[in-house]
């Protein structure tokens, strides 16, 4: 794909393995509200919209004012615990350094931008990124294209020459509202939910295969 000059990737479930991590944040908090624990694969299914929204579906009541307070509950103990069992995914780091001299590379996602810069640098690939955009960057969150917007303005490169790359409807679905080509991970921690991406690999690593077709 020769056309492509800047490929974005979405963070969990893309690039990192944040499973563990996420769960045993919810659980801290649901125990610090009085609920029952909830089990990893439970939680990661309520994974990849933003972190208010996995505390909403944890909670499950719809209470605001307890989202609320879960929300800060949750927040201060990931921040303490983001990198405990958070790793790379196979292949991330080789992956990011082959393409790093010939694209320009971003992330986008709907963790915090302070969360993701965190773990980005302690995982040692920071450095690969050109731009990092978290769900607390702009004033909306993926699927709102606004991020992917602001790269092509800022790098002066067509959408359309750009690549999403993501385990999650989230990440299809913010690719075609800005008119990119999207890549779907199979072995991540999202669904597809009915959305068609241009291109489904099983891991990152076949990346830059796709990329010298």
């Amino acid at each position: 794909m020769k056309e492509i000059e800047a490929i974005i990737f979405d963070l969990d479930g893309t690039l990192i393995d944040s499973v563990f991590d996420l769960a045993s944040s919810v659980n801290h908090t649901l125990e610090k509200l009085g609920c029952a624990e909830r089990s990893v694969e439970e939680i990661r299914g309520f994974v990849g919209d933003g972190v208010q929204k996995l505390i909403a579906r944890s909670l499950g009541d719809g209470d605001p004012e307890r989202q609320e307070k879960g929300l800060r509950i949750f927040m201060r103990h990931y921040n303490a615990h983001l990198l405990d069992h958070t790793i790379l995914y196979d292949g991330a780091a080789e992956t990011l350094k082959a393409l790093a001299n010939d694209y320009r590379l971003a992330v986008l996602t709907n963790k915090s931008a302070g969360f993701t810069n965190k773990i980005l640098r302690g995982l040692g690939v920071a450095h690969f990124f050109a731009a990092i955009i978290g769900g607390d960057t702009l004033a909306a969150k993926k699927p709102d294209p606004g991020g992917i917007f602001l790269l092509a303005e800022k790098w002066q490169i067509p959408t359309a020459r750009m690549l999403m790359v993501g385990d999650h409807a989230t990440d299809i679905q913010v690719g075609i509202n800005a008119g990119c080509r999207t890549v779907f991970l199979a072995n991540g921690i999202g669904r597809t939910r009915g959305l068609v991406p241009d291109f489904v690999l099983q891991g990152i690593e076949e990346l830059p295969g796709l990329l010298a077709q």
